[in-house]
């Protein structure tokens, strides 16, 4: 017992070093290993360490969902904590990371939710022609009807023709639908989130979001496996074919089109 303990502390203690990894997914899956003892027993080292990488990470748009993780992980600690680091986060260049702070704006449409609905169950395949070519994904409505809904409604719309990924982390995600190029864009209304145990491996298309219930028109495919990002984000379709075009995508890649089959 006494060796696992030791076993157990070491993986902690090599856990809290890579918090300041600089690798967004490394932070993201360090930050759910912290149990309730190892977090009582060392609140103040946690609170500087997150401290450093919030403000280090402030305008860097790759590291979302390392903010999100450490976030959490500061209310873990103490719920002032927690409005502390969202009041840094609220002075980010980068407005996908401010709306962490809970500031944002908030639109709703009834004629819009109407047309997601009856495309909800519509459309079983989408095939995207990106500058670097194409790449075919399978739509999955019986998890999520209305992000699929949704997505569906803003292609009828041509919402995403000339669009940019304007987030790519290489490995892990390739991200698009903001018709700004910021981080910030999105349709003016939020949709819900519809959470599912289907897992995020390679080829996974999820909605980005900032928070439960804040998903608009942004969304993200996978690159690789990254476990600690299922039941966290919608995941709403998964790539049938052209993986190796999603893979050589760089940033500022342009969608010139996507197409829609029932």
């Amino acid at each position: 017992m006494f060796k696992k303990e030791i076993e157990r502390e070491k993986i902690l203690t090599f856990g809290f070093e890579q918090l300041k990894s600089g690798y967004a997914s490394v932070v993201s899956t360090i930050c759910e290993i912290f149990d309730s003892t190892y977090i009582s027993n060392n609140k103040e080292k946690l609170s500087n360490k997150i401290l450093v990488v919030v403000n280090e990470e402030l305008n860097n748009a790759g590291f979302l969902e390392a903010h999100q993780s450490l976030l959490k992980l500061a209310g873990l600690i103490k719920p002032e904590f927690e409005l502390e680091i969202k009041s840094i986060l609220i002075n980010s260049a980068v407005s996908s990371i401010r709306v962490l702070s809970g500031v944002k704006p908030v639109k709703n449409s009834s004629t819009v939710f109407e047309s997601i609905w009856n495309n909800a169950f519509k459309y079983k395949k989408a095939v995207f022609e990106t500058d670097k070519g194409t790449f075919t994904l399978q739509l999955f409505p019986e998890y999520a009807p209305i992000s699929v809904g949704n997505f569906s409604t803003l292609v009828q719309a041509g919402f995403y023709r000339d669009v940019i990924f304007h987030r790519v982390v290489p490995g892990f995600v390739i991200q698009a639908g903001d018709p700004t190029g910021t981080g910030w864009g999105g349709p003016g209304y939020d949709i819900i989130s519809e959470y599912s145990p289907l897992e995020y491996t390679t080829g996974a298309l999820g909605m980005a979001s900032a928070g439960k219930d804040t998903e608009g028109s942004q969304f993200f495919v996978m690159q690789g496996t990254f476990p600690h990002l299922t039941s966290r984000y919608t995941l709403f379709g998964r790539i049938t074919d052209g993986q190796k075009i999603v893979d050589m995508i760089p940033q500022y890649s342009i969608i010139k089109k996507i197409s829609l089959f029932e």
